[in-house]
C-alpha cells in the first residue's frame, strides 16, 4: 500500500500529466463550469471474467485510474493514470495509434 507521501506524489504527476494533455475547453459538459478536482488514484476492475462475476481463484486484471470531477455538479470522468506513469518512466515520445 503506498505511503501518504507516495500518493501525493502520484496525485501531483496525475495532475502536471492532465494539465499537459487537456488541450480542448475545459468546460464541464453538464454545467459549463471550469472547476475541477483530480481525486486520489483507485483501481477499477478490468475484467470481470466470461461469467461477468468477480472470481476471486483467479487473477483480476485491474486499470489504475484518476477521477476527476467537477465542483459544481459533481460531474466525474476517469483518466487512466498507467498512461501518464510509463510514459513518465519510459521517457519516450507518444505516438499515434498507428505508431506515428
Amino acid at each position: 500500500m503506498p505511503t501518504e507521501n507516495e500518493k501525493q506524489a502520484q496525485a501531483k504527476q496525475a495532475l502536471e500529466w492532465l494539465n499537459k494533455h487537456w488541450s480542448q475547453s475545459k468546460a464541464c459538459p453538464i454545467c459549463g463550469q471550469a472547476q475541477w478536482q483530480l481525486s486520489p488514484a483507485c483501481m477499477i476492475v478490468e475484467d470481470l471474467g466470461p461469467n461477468h462475476t468477480f472470481d476471486y481463484s483467479n487473477q483480476l486484471s485491474y486499470i489504475p485510474v484518476n477521477p476527476v470531477v467537477c465542483m459544481n455538479c459533481g460531474y466525474t470522468f476517469l483518466i487512466n493514470s498507467a498512461i501518464g506513469e510509463r510514459a513518465a518512466k519510459d521517457g519516450s515520445k507518444e505516438t499515434t495509434p498507428d505508431g506515428q
